[in-house]
């Protein structure tokens, strides 16, 4: 009678095991996609910081211009002449 309980929690132990070793391959899997998804994450956020920074120097270009359109003698040019 010891001997099937031995050998039931034998068995028992190796199914635990067998789990134990899926799940460890499946936690290693969601690592790599988690490491992925930060990568993607980090480019993204570098991405915006970039076109933001880019957008500020285009609005100050544009308001620069507007600066020098104002500041600019008007041109008296005949009608018929352009």
């Amino acid at each position: 009678m010891r001997g099937l309980r031995g050998l039931r929690i034998e068995e028992k132990a190796r199914e635990i095991m067998d789990h134990l070793s899926r799940l460890k391959i499946d936690e290693e899997k969601f690592k790599q996609d988690f490491n992925v998804l930060g990568g993607h994450l980090t480019n993204a956020r570098n991405k915006f910081d970039e076109a933001s920074r880019k957008l500020d120097r285009f609005e100050d270009k544009l308001l620069h211009a507007g600066d020098l359109d104002a500041a600019a003698p008007a041109l008296d040019v005949p009608k018929g002449e352009v």
